[in-house]
Formats: C-alpha cells, sequence, structure tokens
C-alpha cells in the first residue's frame, strides 16, 4: 500500500515533518516562500541541530518571533540583511539574558542555512547583543584557602 503524503500548502509531503509540526501545519511563510529547501533545512534545523527539547522550544519560540516581524516589514529569506537583525533584537523588550538567547537562535538557524546552501551569509553573525555581566560573589578567597591546605598554608608543588 502506498504510503499517504499530503502536503502542507503544496512545500513538503508531510512524512518528511515531526509529528507536531505536521500537525500544526504551520512553517512561517518566510520559510513556505523560499522553496521546498528552505522548508527541509528549518525543520532539519529543529529536529536533527538542537538536542535538548527545552532549548528546542525556547529557539523555535525566538525564531519564530523573528520571522513574524521580518513577514511584517515585507522582508524575504535572502533579503534579510544584519541590519534587519540588529533592527529586530534592539527592540526586544526583554531581559539581556533572553535577547542574547533569541540573537543565539537566529545566528544558529542562519549558520545552519548557509552551510545547507539556502542562503549566501548569516546576517545575525555580524550583529552584536546587548552587555550581561554576572557578578558572582567572593568564595574564590575561601576556595583558594581550602585548596592550599587552609588558611596561613602555602600549597607545596610536587
Amino acid at each position: 500500500m502506498p504510503e499517504e503524503t499530503h502536503t502542507t500548502q503544496g512545500i513538503i509531503p508531510v512524512r518528511h515533518f515531526p509529528a507536531l509540526l505536521a500537525q500544526a501545519g504551520s512553517l512561517p511563510s518566510l520559510i513556505v516562500n523560499a522553496g521546498e529547501t528552505a522548508a527541509e533545512k528549518f525543520l532539519e534545523f529543529f529536529t536533527a541541530q538542537i538536542r535538548n527539547r527545552n532549548t528546542r522550544e525556547a529557539y523555535a519560540r525566538a525564531v519564530g518571533q523573528f520571522m513574524n516581524w521580518c513577514e511584517k516589514r515585507g522582508l524575504f529569506l535572502p533579503s534579510i540583511r544584519p541590519v534587519h537583525v540588529a533592527a529586530y533584537i534592539e527592540k526586544l523588550p526583554l531581559s539581556p539574558p533572553t535577547v542574547k538567547q533569541h540573537l543565539a537562535a537566529i545566528r544558529m538557524l542562519f549558520d545552519w542555512l548557509v552551510v545547507s546552501q539556502v542562503i549566501a551569509m548569516n546576517p545575525g553573525a555580524a550583529v552584536r547583543g546587548p552587555k550581561y555581566v554576572v557578578k558572582r560573589g567572593k568564595t574564590l578567597g575561601t576556595e583558594l584557602a581550602i585548596f592550599a591546605g587552609g588558611p596561613g598554608r602555602e600549597c607545596s608543588q610536587p
């Protein structure tokens, strides 16, 4: 009996989709309009390149928001440039770590699309994220004292 191959918007056979995406039948129109290879590589990025489920979901949300932002501005996948990524990142009303995560997701996706020869360059590669420094406590002094054998003792070398 032949395998059923319904298509989503006439682009990709459903048998190639992960179950969740096949049910939803939704890919960003930016990706769908870029063609079958772009859609295949987009799905491959989220299924084969990101193993952790939580990371996959967070990156999917981040990329989805960026794709929506691009679509509202009439951009197409090959026309996205660093200035577009920078403008998007600059206006995100999120905490610096979350903005950095969004930028990481965008960079990784576009890296994958470049390696897969879907687009020529990664528009996120040159974009810098917000500065975010995590300040740590002063536990290092205690750790060094313990490593050295206690306060006032020097560590002997073999």
